[in-house]
């Protein structure tokens, strides 16, 4: 647990001196890199019988690694990254109550409540700020949760689990690598082609897009659930996904969408 809290507050503190004196992408990769080694050390790492720990401990890392970017990348809009962070460990708190762990629901429990105090202060219109040193230090905590589970014990591909429930900050990531690979630009370098800011610029609100966010959140995670339990298998979880991205992208897309004048009413606004 030392280690474990050594590499989270060594996110918050890399994190904070980079909202004070902005750090260059390699000092702050370099950080990154230091608050793994210590998660690693501490046993945060894939323990699959079917990979030796040649790959265990490389794919760990590299995990490690993106989810932190994922959540810091992902911090461009009011609430976004918090509210994304809240349905990921309310996905993993119900994972953990099903499975009968009280130590991890202790664990998860504390950290919601955080999550949701921050909250408040951070929806829109936000008059507190994640920046990132809460990003970051959310990023790894995020991180580290699912090496808290031995999926494998639940069925053979349980270790996609993890995957599904985190699927938006982890398509936000890749999302961003690819278009600014594209665009040709260094992926580390800040653009404007957040899905959030494309959802803005079609004409929905901050709100909406929480609201959107949350309800994928829930599908993500009935999926992940019997995906876990072996009530879906891997060929529908695919196909599953497959009808996930047509509506991401095509939500992203819509000029005019539907679903915000649906919310709009809803709301109030």
């Amino acid at each position: 647990m030392l280690l474990f809290f050594a590499g989270a507050t060594l996110l918050l503190f890399i994190g904070l001196i980079d909202d004070l004196i902005v750090l260059k992408p390699y000092q702050k990769f370099f950080g990154q890199i230091l608050a793994t080694i210590c998660f690693l050390k501490a046993g945060f790492y894939l323990k699959a019988q079917f990979f030796s720990n040649y790959w265990n401990i490389p794919i760990s890392a590299f995990w490690i690694l993106f989810i932190i970017n994922a959540f810091n990348l992902v911090d461009v809009m009011d609430g976004l990254a918090t509210l994304l962070a809240i349905c990921a460990t309310c996905s993993f708190l119900g994972m953990a109550l099903y499975l009968q762990n009280p130590l991890i629901v202790i664990l998860l429990s504390a950290f919601l409540g955080s999550l949701f105090a921050f909250l408040w202060y951070n929806k829109p219109t936000a008059t507190i700020y994640l920046g990132d040193a809460g990003s970051l230090f959310i990023g790894g905590f995020m991180a580290i949760i699912p090496f808290l589970f031995n999926w494998g014990t639940y069925t053979i591909s349980g270790y996609l689990t993890p995957v599904v429930i985190l699927a938006i900050p982890l398509l936000e990531v890749s999302a961003l690598v690819l278009i600014r690979t594209m665009k040709k630009i260094p992926f580390y370098m800040g653009s404007p082609d957040h899905f959030s800011i494309y959802l803005q610029q079609n004409g929905w609100s901050k709100v909406s897009i929480l609201i959107y966010v949350a309800s994928l959140s829930v599908i993500l995670f009935v999926a992940s659930f019997l995906f876990l339990i072996n009530a879906m298998g891997f060929g529908a979880l695919c196909l599953s996904a497959a009808l996930f991205l047509a509506v991401w992208f095509t939500a992203i897309g819509y000029k005019s969408p539907k679903i915000e004048r649906y919310l709009g009413r809803f709301l109030g606004n």
